[in-house]
């Protein structure tokens, strides 16, 4: 299974990213608040599904992560100043000091229509801790050191906001900015679920829910689901893991795990769609591009002759089932680039 894709994965992929989407669209609520309450950190859990940090040495797995990462955040970056520079409207009165802050220390260059590039400054860097905590801090001790380990940081990434704004604990560079450098405060908590994760994957827990008859396999979903939503949207309220919002540490937990595990059942179940792998598989250009589609179709709906109601579910869904679609062209001609980069290895990346 190791460096072959997994359907389901790709499946569950393709359905957190629309939820992606949908949840950058002006939907109301509680509908928003049942997107933010598990689709981060579901794509968290499905990269650490698939992570195996054993096969590496420190510096090769910093490389891989950095191809896999770093060099997609600087191309689709520098995409969205291009694009933001040709369109006057886009331009957001940027300055050098903006596009340092924005890009260097906040990494999450919103004013260009890229802001959700955050996730991958984010996720390199929580690889990283992964990587440091399993192979140097727990390596060989019993799983009760681990989970206490793992615990502690849950706790620190918890409150990290608090401990950040303590008085003389840690000097900011930049006074208007009340967040660490690279995400790392958002990275603390998708540690968590980079663990979650992978733990999933060692002790098969999708495999052998999967093995359970269709009655049990729907009461197991449905149970997860109304838990999500109770502890999630209707008790918890608002979270967002990019700006480190959790509100309750019990109900965010089990909100965002139950909420994840549900989609990755569902896609289990679902197992082979060719529009959905289609979407799985390429997820990274999709989600790097799709807030100037978010953009772009503003810009069209505002044109039309007629009033549409924009934060109506239905209408949001539709427009979402859109911009996936009109960023498919776009997949084909990265894959193309990317292809012909590798082929004369300007650039190695796996």
């Amino acid at each position: 299974m190791k460096g072959k894709r997994i359907t389901y994965i790709d499946i569950a992929k393709a359905l957190a990213l629309f939820f992606v989407v949908l949840g950058h669209l002006p939907i109301k609520q509680p509908a928003f608040n049942f997107i933010f309450s598990f689709h981060m950190p579901l794509f968290f859990i499905l990269s650490g599904m698939t992570l195996d940090i054993y096969k590496y040495n420190f510096i090769d797995f910093i490389k891989k992560k950095a191809k896999q990462n770093i060099i997609p955040y600087i191309i689709f970056s520098i995409i969205g100043v291009i694009i933001c520079y040709f369109i006057p409207d886009w331009k957001n009165g940027i300055t050098m000091h903006r596009i340092f802050e924005l890009f260097i220390y906040k990494t999450q260059p919103e004013l260009f229509h890229v802001g959700q590039l955050w996730f991958l400054i984010c996720l390199f860097v929580a690889n990283i801790m992964f990587y440091v905590v399993e192979k140097y801090i727990i390596k060989n001790r019993s799983k009760l050191f681990a989970f206490i380990t793992y615990f502690i940081i849950s706790i620190i990434a918890f409150n990290i906001m608090n401990i950040i704004n303590i008085p003389g604990i840690i000097k900011l560079p930049i006074n208007s900015i009340t967040r660490l450098p690279f995400k790392i405060d958002s990275a603390l908590m998708a540690l968590i679920f980079l663990k979650i994760g992978n733990t999933i994957t060692k002790y098969k827990v999708i495999d052998r829910i999967g093995k359970l008859d269709n009655i049990e396999y729907i009461l197991v979903s449905l149970i997860l689901i109304l838990t999500n939503v109770f502890m999630g949207p209707k008790v918890n309220g608002y979270v967002n893991l990019c700006d480190a919002i959790y509100g309750n540490y019990i109900n965010y937990f089990v909100a965002s795990i139950t909420g994840s595990l549900f989609f990755i059942l569902l896609a289990y179940k679902i197992n082979n769609n060719k529009i959905l792998n289609f979407f799985g598989k390429n997820t990274l250009v999709i989600f790097a591009i799709h807030s100037m589609f978010i953009a772009l179709t503003k810009f069209i709906i505002e044109k039309l002759p007629i009033s549409i109601e924009m934060d109506n579910i239905y209408i949001n869904i539709l427009r979402a089932i859109i911009i996936l679609i009109m960023t498919i062209p776009f997949v084909y001609i990265y894959n193309h680039i990317k292809k012909y980069i590798c082929q004369y290895k300007i650039i190695k990346i796996k």
